[in-house]
């Protein structure tokens, strides 16, 4: 072998030692460790690896827990589905809305976010949403010293093949990136995740009338009516559902304020925008009995509008819920030949 030789073939050696990196372009930055992911199955690789080849599968209503260990997070980078391949992408159910639970300050608080991902399959697009695969969910501000971020998938896309539904990789940053700072787009990217609504128990869900509202105290025509109130357009939130299999809609409690007054009292789901398995359903009820004469309130407080009569001690019924020192208080009013709802304090009732 002669020396010409010999040289080129060192520096091709030396070429092979040297680690592949990719070209210059856009990168997820600021990125913080996740240390583990498990499911209600135990450990899960295959979300961290960065590799299109793997992915985790899990049907609607599974858990997915990144373990963080007290970093910053602002954005959760997914890539959404089986990235294999196109045809595995559509073959796949892929997530629809993740709701986002992050853990914080040692476990003692939590924040919770929904989001509605992108269905596309855009593994060559990069924006300040997208980065080869990846889709952006935004949080609304950085959460600190998290020590968990839970991605709970709520709903799916169907595939064409199977129900089941993949995500190929995860990335958590505690920054706001801007991946298109030093390259151009390769590609027209596919639309952002959208924030949804999350059900609190403090504030429900926000919700459109559709229709002017029509109320009842309680999930049923055999319920006192309240009133009529509002046009389309008007919002309101949203508490709970009852299933009416006789006519076969939902019932959905819900919040309003008129004439300075809050106000709760239930309307049915047609005359509202909204998804009704957002909210949950109203509590199986316990019987119970009013043992103090008591006033009874439109809503869970003496602030909401009050009823103008009283109910009496000796009155039975069943307890629906308890709020803020209120019980949610059913009975059968002889008078008006109706059943009825009502929120009265809890030292006035046992059950």
């Amino acid at each position: 072998m002669n020396m010409r030789r010999f040289f080129l073939l060192t520096i091709v050696l030396l070429l092979a030692l040297v680690p592949l990196t990719a070209s210059a372009g856009p990168t997820i930055t600021k990125q913080v460790p996740i240390y583990s992911a498990t499911d209600d199955m135990g450990p899960v690789f295959t979300v961290l690896d960065d590799n299109t080849a793997t992915f985790w599968s899990a049907v609607a209503g599974s858990t997915l827990t990144l373990k963080s260990e007290g970093s910053t997070v602002r954005e959760i980078w997914v890539r959404n589905g089986a990235y294999t391949s196109q045809d595995d992408y559509y073959s796949f159910a892929r997530p629809h809305v993740l709701k986002v639970t992050l853990t914080y300050n040692g476990g003692s608080q939590q924040v919770s976010y929904r989001y509605r991902m992108a269905d596309a399959y855009s593994d060559n697009a990069y924006s300040n949403h997208w980065c080869f695969g990846y889709q952006r969910i935004l949080l609304p501000g950085a959460v600190h010293n998290v020590s968990n971020v839970i991605l709970y998938v709520e709903s799916v896309v169907p595939g064409t093949s199977t129900s089941t539904a993949a995500i190929s990789d995860i990335i958590l940053s505690s920054g706001q990136n801007d991946v298109t700072a030093t390259s151009k787009p390769t590609e027209k990217p596919a639309p952002q995740p959208t924030e949804v609504p999350v059900y609190t128990p403090e504030k429900g869900i926000t919700c459109t009338l559709t229709g002017r509202m029509a109320t009842r105290t309680g999930p049923g025509n055999e319920y006192d009516e309240p009133g009529s109130f509002f046009q389309a357009g008007a919002q309101v939130q949203a508490f709970s559902k009852v299933y009416d299999h006789e006519n076969e809609l939902y019932w959905v409690q819900v919040e309003w304020v008129y004439d300075g007054e809050k106000m709760r009292g239930y309307t049915t789901s047609t005359r509202l925008d909204i998804n009704v398995h957002l909210l949950p359903d109203d509590a199986d009820p316990v019987d119970a009995r009013i043992v103090n004469r008591t006033p009874n309130y439109y809503g869970p407080g003496a602030d909401y509008r009050a009823h103008t009569d009283t109910i009496y001690e000796g009155q039975h019924g069943r307890i629906y819920a308890w709020v803020n020192g209120y019980a949610f208080f059913e009975w059968h009013d002889d008078y008006q030949n109706l059943e009825r709802r009502a929120w009265i304090p809890m030292e006035n009732v046992t059950w």
